[in-house]
């Protein structure tokens, strides 16, 4: 998470901070959910958040989005492999939501749940 850090010492401007700060909590969120995380990614995770208030929110946001009982439906049910090779029926059904919802957590990232300026 090396890049997160650099990243923190360039300051930009309002629109792009809170977008920022947005990509590196979605960065954190998945980092954090890997078998493979470090104890010093957990460290530097830490301090990011202590760093500013608008860390923490954009955290809460992302981990409130993924709680999200029709997202995590969506997207458990976009996993599963068809029921059968011939079952097109089922794919066409499903792919549209997944999409949906990847469309979805991508727009939350980049507009902050709508609450960042």
């Amino acid at each position: 998470m090396q890049s997160m850090k650099q990243a923190n010492e360039h300051q930009p401007s309002t629109p792009e901070l809170a977008e920022h700060i947005d990509s590196q909590a979605a960065a954190w969120f998945a980092r954090l959910r890997a078998d493979s995380v470090t104890p010093e990614e957990k460290a530097a995770f830490a301090h990011w958040l202590q760093e500013a208030p608008a860390h923490q929110q954009a955290f809460d946001e992302i981990c409130a989005l993924w709680a999200d009982p029709l997202l995590r439906q969506a997207l458990k049910a976009a996993a599963q492999p068809p029921s059968s090779p011939n079952d097109k029926a089922g794919q066409r059904f499903w792919y549209p939501l997944f999409m949906l919802a990847c469309l979805a957590l991508l727009s939350v990232v980049y507009n902050g749940l709508g609450m960042s300026s």
